[in-house]
């Protein structure tokens, strides 16, 4: 998880295709780059680090195995298109033990958070793969950075008071503030006044009604 800062490489050229000495395993046109590289001196700063992998045209690959389960999980990962010398854009392919759980194409040179969808899993070491596939053709890369394991946690009824700090379901009046270490489940129509979303609030599916002066959703985990 995290970054791409094993090995450290040396300021030039910057970049290395398929190097050694990582907890990743790279195939083909599969590298690590530092900023300011050939490949990244028209990117912004890697998001986590100072180094970021690349996967130029297709069937690059980084793969790595992780031991993490049981439960639903999903992976969140910062990607960019290579900021120069680009033909069209490069598209990512994120999978879990050879189970695709998302494709992603950059929209431009600027790191974005994706997410892929959920996979159940046992306990145990389970092989995560970043691939390039690059369906337009040509030579087009893509940058990926600050790779996240995020366990996916069944979120708290809204309607329960167990949920809420000292016991009590918020009534109409009262501000609402979710943790970012909290997720919780809208199962009733309500009424309050400011919410502030800093972990998940999600919706049961039904219709419900959220009246609210304002909502501000903020953090990484909010959706």
């Amino acid at each position: 998880q995290g970054g791409f800062e094993t090995p450290v490489l040396p300021v030039s050229p910057g970049f290395e295709y398929r190097p050694t000495g990582s907890a990743w395993t790279f195939t083909n046109d599969a590298g690590i780059s530092r900023n300011a590289s050939p490949f990244t001196n028209a990117n912004p700063a890697a998001p986590e680090g100072n180094q970021v992998l690349f996967l130029q045209e297709a069937d690059a690959t980084a793969t790595q195995a992780l031991t993490f389960g049981p439960g639903k999980f999903r992976l969140i990962l910062a990607v960019a298109q290579r900021g120069s010398n680009n033909n069209g854009g490069q598209t990512l392919e994120v999978s879990v033990d050879g189970r695709v759980l998302g494709r992603f194409t950059p929209l431009d040179s600027n790191f974005l958070d994706v997410a892929t969808t959920t996979i159940e899993v046992a306990a145990g070491s389970h092989s995560v793969q970043i691939k390039g596939i690059n369906p337009l053709g040509g030579d087009n890369t893509a940058l990926v950075d600050y790779l996240r394991l995020e366990e996916i946690t069944s979120p708290s009824p809204w309607s329960s008071p167990s949920t809420w700090v000292g016991g009590v379901v918020p009534s109409p009046g009262n501000p609402v503030t979710i943790p970012a270490n909290a997720s919780v489940l809208l199962d009733t129509a309500t009424t309050v006044a400011d919410i502030v979303v800093a972990g998940i609030l999600a919706v049961d599916r039904q219709n419900i009604s959220l009246t609210a002066d304002s909502v501000m959703v903020t953090g990484r985990k909010a959706h």
